[in-house]
């Protein structure tokens, strides 16, 4: 399975639309790549009812949004337009107590996952131990459109107060490579974290996080550049994609850019790409950044 294609930074529902109407000219033209397109969408009659149907020359316009919305990571059309009608990336926002119910919450429904107790029960479980009846509403309301069979990414989408859009592309991304109680588990670390840190300590733990739980690389750096706040990051880190894109290796990438990406940070990443363990470099390096901010506040209030 190919990796999703990544939405620009200020994604605009026309625009996607076109891209819709473009896919439905060159499908009725007969296009080898339209058709393949859409052959490789799976259509589940019991959570895409509106876009099935019998085959026929003309492609119909919801057929050709659901095409789009998967092509871009998300499981339906209207999916992709709450996320981008509410398109609220980054968990930074997250206040201290909901941070705190979504990390009690990814952390009960990963032991959850991992010793096999169904996703539907766990789901339940996590709304009758929350301590803010809103978060509990939610995870209910969560738990009745996947019993429904709709997705559990699609669905969290409904509930940005807490699932910001990162938290949602990392479950879709679980969901899609069969590790998603490795995903969820690696979210709640991620949000265990909550000391403030440097730019580079959030991009190397986030990064880490996504690498580690099977995300493609180029897909995670992409994902980040559209979240990131510090414009010298986000540009880097698009050079970079477009480098990687291009056959580069991530450290050869990387270094490319030393005013973002210092001589530790390359080393790192070319450790773990010589070991095969570039989660694990990653991590480690995570963990040094983070340490070291640790050093500097405490050496500043002394």
């Amino acid at each position: 399975m190919s990796p999703p294609n990544v939405l620009p930074s200020r994604p605009n529902l026309e625009h996607l639309k076109d891209q819709a109407d473009d896919l439905r000219r060159a499908y009725v033209r007969r296009d080898p790549d339209a058709i393949s397109r859409v052959a490789a969408v799976h259509l589940d009659p019991s959570v895409d009812a509106a876009a099935t149907g019998p085959e026929t020359p003309d492609l119909p316009q919801a057929r050709a949004l659901l095409v789009v919305a998967r092509e871009y990571g998300y499981p339906s059309w209207p999916a992709l337009k709450a996320f981008v009608e509410n398109k609220e990336t980054t968990m930074k926002t997250l206040t201290p107590a909901d941070r705190r119910e979504l990390y009690t919450f990814s952390l009960r429904l990963a032991s959850f996952l991992r010793i096999g107790v169904p996703i539907l029960d766990g789901l339940e479980a996590c709304a009758q131990a929350a301590k803010d009846p809103e978060f509990a509403k939610a995870v209910r309301d969560i738990r009745a459109k996947l019993k429904e069979g709709e997705s559990l990414a699609a669905r969290m989408l409904e509930h940005p107060r807490w699932f910001k859009s990162v938290y949602v592309q990392m479950i879709a991304a679980g969901q899609e490579t069969g590790q998603l109680d490795v995903m969820v588990e690696k979210l709640a670390a991620y949000l265990e974290s909550d000391e403030p840190t440097s730019v580079m300590a959030a991009f190397a733990r986030q990064l880490a996080t996504m690498v580690g739980a099977g995300l493609p690389l180029v897909q995670s750096l992409a994902i980040i550049s559209e979240q990131a706040d510090d414009a010298a990051l986000v540009a880097a880190l698009r050079a970079v994609v477009d480098d990687l894109k291009g056959g580069a290796a991530f450290a050869e990438a990387l270094a490319k850019h030393p005013a973002v990406f210092d001589a530790t940070f390359v080393f790192m990443a070319k450790a773990g790409d010589i070991s095969g363990a570039l989660d694990k470099a990653l991590d480690r390096l995570a963990t040094d950044l983070e340490r070291q901010d640790a050093y500097g506040r405490k050496a500043k209030s002394a």
